[in-house]
């Protein structure tokens, strides 16, 4: 989603697993956002999920001729990372550069950007179906040391809440698959997996400028609105930052 307060650059992300909440929240971010008049209703995206097919695939084609040793990098990973079935493989290589395509094209876009999931999250996923566990820590070193978003809003739930939904869905994504074959099994793994993946973000954090991280959770329906209150200021904070900071720059140059 662009903003339409000046030429600022901020890239917001969700990150959690599936039945957290992600999507729900990000969709009130969006809402709030423009009715405090922080970016044009118009133009509203969660994920880059609506762009045309023609449009992504002229995106995928920018990206890998702008990053090539990264994406030969992360095919190479990902392939060794050994998905449970091929299907696994497909949806893993598709969301992993669909994510980076999309995070790459908007950190060189003016505008606000708000994800309801990222890289962050089809790194998850390239963990959950892996075989090979030490995937992760390669994987994220060798092919996640690029662009990164400005903020990510990591999204917690208890399991209880987390079946809960995911059992209401009509949607059914992977995670839910998997507890269907393995119950609460699956949840468990995912959620040692979004651990790992949550450390990396952490150490992320201690080592670039400029990242910032919002923890929410969102165990209780009922925080909500509050929880969608305080990512709203943590990103309107950061817009006002950016454009005091253009303005700075734009004096400097006159000078």
């Amino acid at each position: 989603m662009e903003s339409s307060v000046g030429p600022v650059n901020l890239v917001v992300e969700f990150f959690g697993i599936s039945g957290v909440g992600k999507s729900t929240l990000a969709a009130k971010v969006l809402q709030r956002l423009s009715q405090i008049e922080v970016c044009s209703p118009a133009t509203k995206s969660l994920h880059g999920s609506n762009d045309p097919f023609s449009s992504k695939v002229l995106r995928y084609i920018h990206f890998f001729c702008n990053r090539p040793r990264f994406a030969i990098a992360a095919i190479f990973h990902i392939l060794a990372s050994r998905q449970r079935s091929r299907h696994d493989l497909f949806f893993v290589l598709k969301h992993w550069f669909d994510k980076w395509s999309l995070l790459w094209s908007q950190v060189r876009a003016k505008g606000l950007w708000v994800n309801d999931e990222g890289i962050f999250v089809a790194l998850w996923s390239v963990a959950f179906s892996a075989k090979r566990e030490w995937i992760l820590e390669d994987f994220y070193l060798k092919c996640c040391n690029c662009e990164i978003p400005g903020i990510v809003v990591v999204v917690d739930a208890n399991v209880d809440t987390i079946l809960r939904r995911l059992s209401t869905r009509t949607r059914i994504t992977r995670l839910e698959r998997q507890v269907k074959a393995e119950s609460l099994s699956a949840v468990t793994r995912g959620m040692a997996v979004y651990k790992m993946v949550r450390n990396s973000v952490l150490r992320e954090i201690e080592s670039r400028n400029g990242l910032e991280i919002v923890f929410i959770d969102n165990s209780k329906d009922e925080d909500l609105d509050r929880n969608v209150d305080i990512i709203v200021e943590r990103i309107t904070s950061a817009v006002r930052l950016g454009e005091s900071n253009n303005r700075y720059a734009k004096i400097d140059d006159a000078k």
